[in-house]
């Protein structure tokens, strides 16, 4: 677990970054997502943001805009992991808007269904 002063230095290092991934860039956004064969229900963003040019250090991030009014909607910056724990497991497994199919495709890509309990579903 990080200690108090950890986690004030790691927010006052990503809190900046919100706007930047607020405004993503078109580039950046996701129009398809393998496993999932209909339109993604809210706009996705995925990309790189540099953190430290001169070092070559980029944080990975994936946007999930609300499927209900992003421009009115809080945000939610997901943050936990550690090694081997990736933040993202969070984001696949359990509040992201999707799950996987249980027993889809043994061994090859999973499908993916709505996760209907989705944090992108603001109610």
């Amino acid at each position: 677990m990080a200690s108090t002063p950890s986690l004030t230095l790691l927010l006052a290092l990503l809190l900046p970054l919100i706007p930047l991934a607020v405004a993503a860039p078109e580039k950046h956004l996701v129009t398809h997502l393998p496993g999932f064969d209909s339109a993604l229900p809210s706009k996705h963003y995925a990309g790189y943001i540099t953190v430290d040019e001169s070092n070559g250090r980029r944080l990975f991030y994936y946007l999930v805009l609300s499927e209900r009014d992003p421009a009115i909607d809080p945000v939610v910056l997901w943050l936990s992991g550690g090694p081997g724990c990736s933040s993202f497991d969070g984001f696949v497994y359990e509040n992201g808007p999707f799950n996987f199919e249980r027993g889809s495709t043994p061994g090859g890509l999973p499908k993916l269904q709505l996760n209907p309990y989705s944090w992108s579903k603001s109610n």
